[in-house]
C-alpha cells in the first residue's frame, strides 16, 4: 500500500537548463526583453561528452522566426559556459536571485 504525503519540506527551487520549463521560462524572458513577436527554444544537445575530470557540455538555442538567436552552452544543470548575449543571462539570473 502506497503512502501519500499531503504536505512537503520547502525546498528552493533551482535553475535546471536540463529540464524544459527551465529553458521556456528563458525564452520567454530574452523575448520579452528582446520585443521578439515570437520565441522558440530548441532541445538541450550534448557539445562535449562526458569525460573523467569534467560534466558533459550542452548547449541550446533561443530564436525566433526573423533569424535572432541566442546561444547558451551550460554544464552541471546552470553553470554558463558561453552565451551569444551575456547581458540578458546575467539579468535572466538576477531576476532568479541566482548570481552567477
Amino acid at each position: 500500500m502506497k503512502k501519500y504525503n499531503s504536505s512537503w519540506n520547502a525546498e528552493k527551487l533551482e535553475i535546471n537548463f536540463n529540464q524544459k520549463q527551465w529553458r521556456q521560462d528563458l525564452a520567454a524572458f530574452v523575448r520579452n526583453k528582446k520585443y521578439w513577436y515570437s520565441a522558440r527554444v530548441s532541445r538541450s544537445r550534448t557539445v562535449e561528452a562526458k569525460t573523467t575530470y569534467n560534466s558533459s557540455i550542452k548547449e541550446f538555442e533561443v530564436f525566433d522566426g526573423y533569424g535572432g538567436n541566442i546561444v547558451v552552452r551550460y554544464t552541471n544543470k546552470n553553470e554558463i559556459i558561453y552565451t551569444s548575449n551575456e547581458e540578458i543571462i546575467e539579468m535572466y539570473f538576477q531576476k532568479r536571485g541566482l548570481n552567477q
